[in-house]
C-alpha cells in the first residue's frame, strides 16, 4: 500500500541522503561560526590592535599572521624581511596584503600593543587550535556541500526549483533536503506547516496579542526558507514586489520581519505548485498564490 506506515515514516534512500548531507552542510556552519567568534574574541582580548588592521582577521593574509604570531616571542624578535617571509610561507600562494602587515610588524616592535600581556603566548596556542578546528570544518563543510550538490543534481525537482529567479543551487539543495519529497504532501499549506511558519493567534480570554508562527516542525527548513527570503527580496522581481506591498499598503502593515515571512511562506506554496505540477516558474502564477 503506497500509504502504509512504512512508506510515509521511513524515508526512501535518495531522501535520507540529501537530508544527512544538508544537516551536515548546516552543523558545519554553525561549528564555522563558532569558532570565528571564538578567534575573535582572543583576539580582542590579547591583541586587539591585530583586529585594527585586519578588519577582517580571518582573511588569508590575517590567517597567516596569526600563524606566525603562535610562536610570539620569536616573531617580534625577528627583522621585517624575515617576518615578511614567514607569513608568506603560510599564505599558500595568496596575494599578501604587505601595507597591512607591515603596520602590524611596527605595532609589535614599539612594544605598546595593548590587550592582557600575561599568558600572551598560551593565547595564541588557543587561537592556533581554533584555527586548525576552523579550517577542519570549512573542509568538512566544502565536502558535504559538494556531495550534496551531486545529490541535488539527480532530483528530478531540480529544473523547478531553479526555474526560480534569484535563487541558487546550494540553497535550493537545501530546501529539498529539509523537505523531502514534495509530492509526499497534500498541498502547499503542508509545508508552510513542516516549517513552522504558519500564524497562530495569540489570545486568551479577553486577551488578543500579536499573531506569531508556530515555530513547530522543521527549523532547519525554516532557516533555509529564511535564506531563500533575502536572496528573493535582492534578486526576484515579483518577490521584491510582494515584499514592498507589503510593507507598504494602508491596512495591515507589516514589518519587514513578518513581511519576509509571509515571502516565504509563499516562496514554499509556489515550490509545491511547481514541483507537484511539474511546470516552470512563472510570474504571473506566482502573483496569484
Amino acid at each position: 500500500c503506497d500509504r502504509s506506515i512504512i512508506r510515509t515514516q521511513i524515508p526512501e534512500d535518495y531522501w535520507a541522503t540529501i537530508r544527512f548531507y544538508a544537516r551536515e552542510y548546516m552543523d558545519r556552519e554553525k561549528d564555522i561560526v563558532r569558532d570565528k567568534n571564538r578567534i575573535t574574541s582572543y583576539l580582542e582580548t590579547t591583541l586587539p590592535e591585530f583586529v585594527g588592521i585586519f578588519p577582517n582577521p580571518l582573511g588569508m593574509s590575517g590567517r597567516a599572521c596569526l600563524r606566525v604570531l603562535a610562536n610570539f616571542r620569536e616573531a617580534i624578535k625577528e627583522d621585517r624581511n624575515h617576518f615578511e617571509k614567514h607569513i608568506r610561507d603560510h599564505l599558500s600562494g595568496k596575494r599578501l596584503m604587505i601595507s597591512r602587515v607591515r603596520r602590524l610588524y611596527d605595532m609589535l616592535q614599539r612594544g605598546d600593543a595593548l590587550g592582557l600581556r600575561a599568558g600572551r603566548q598560551a593565547m595564541f596556542r588557543r587561537i592556533i587550535n581554533s584555527l586548525d578546528r576552523l579550517e577542519m570544518y570549512e573542509r568538512q563543510q566544502d565536502a558535504a556541500k559538494q556531495s550534496l550538490l551531486d545529490s541535488y543534481e539527480k532530483s528530478e525537482y531540480k529544473q523547478h526549483l531553479d526555474s526560480i529567479w534569484g535563487t541558487t543551487p546550494t540553497v535550493n539543495a537545501l530546501v529539498l533536503g529539509f523537505m523531502g519529497d514534495p509530492a509526499s504532501y497534500d498541498g502547499s499549506s503542508s509545508l508552510v506547516k513542516l516549517a513552522g511558519c504558519d500564524p497562530v493567534p495569540n489570545e486568551s480570554g479577553k486577551f488578543k496579542g500579536k499573531t506569531s508562527i508556530s515555530h513547530r516542525g522543521r527549523n532547519l527548513l525554516r532557516k533555509a526558507g529564511d535564506r531563500i527570503s533575502f536572496l528573493l527580496e535582492k534578486r526576484n522581481s515579483v518577490f521584491r514586489a510582494f515584499f514592498n506591498h507589503l510593507l507598504s499598503q494602508q491596512k495591515n502593515r507589516l514589518t519587514k520581519r513578518q513581511a519576509r515571512v509571509a515571502c516565504v511562506n509563499k516562496y514554499f506554496r509556489i515550490v509545491w505548485v511547481l514541483c507537484n505540477h511539474q511546470v516552470p516558474f512563472n510570474p504571473a502564477l506566482a502573483s496569484a498564490l
